[in-house]
């Protein structure tokens, strides 16, 4: 039997990206932003400089300092918290890929950080940046015969229903503004909501 595709976006779904950029910016401003001074209510893209404007951050081309860095090394990056279980649960079922919004230079190194905390489980790994590109992330995952996409971001989860796929919208994110999530779409705040998902679909 062929098993289904499930797509999994990496950036606060598999990565605890958000936190490593909290740390990041701690660092070289010297300020102490906690984990909860980064959960407020913003537009997905410019979420980031909202957030560092509330506190008297003018954090202007810090994202490309940070994006830089990440081409180059991603060590410090930390799983979001249950990932790893609910992974390796998934790929004894599924057959998993790993599609990114991420920037192409930084492919290689994406694929090291994630053979190096959830080992081979990814059968693809694709950084398609898409504001650049002008790609969608559905219709490259439905390319790639996924028949789900788990990710964070609502739009890409409206792009994977146009395409034909189930859509599961990770986490709660201050991103995540509720009036703009469709009922077509599957929520699953935590990774053992996600288990529990598929363990009913499969």
């Amino acid at each position: 039997m062929t098993r289904q595709i499930i797509a999994v976006d990496i950036d606060d779904v598999l990565a605890d990206t958000t936190d490593t950029l909290r740390l990041f910016v701690n660092d070289k401003f010297g300020v102490d932003l906690g984990k909860h001074h980064y959960r407020v209510k913003a537009e997905y893209w410019g979420y980031y400089e909202t957030v560092w404007s509330k506190h008297g951050i003018q954090a202007s081309g810090v994202l490309d300092e940070f994006h830089a860095k990440y081409t180059l090394n991603q060590m410090d990056a930390k799983p979001v918290y249950g990932a790893k279980k609910a992974i390796s649960m998934l790929s004894s079922k599924y057959t998993l890929v790993a599609v990114s919004s991420r920037a192409v230079d930084q492919q290689l190194e994406t694929e090291r950080w994630l053979k190096h905390v959830f080992g081979d489980v990814f059968k693809t790994v694709l950084c398609i940046d898409t504001r650049k590109t002008g790609l969608e992330k559905g219709e490259t995952c439905h390319q790639l015969g996924a028949r789900f996409l788990i990710d964070d971001n609502v739009d890409h989860c409206d792009s994977a229903i146009r395409a034909g796929l189930t859509a599961v919208l990770f986490g709660l994110y201050g991103w995540q503004h509720e009036d703009k999530i469709s009922e077509k779409i599957v929520r699953c705040p935590s990774w053992g909501l996600v288990s529990e998902y598929f363990n009913g679909t499969s």
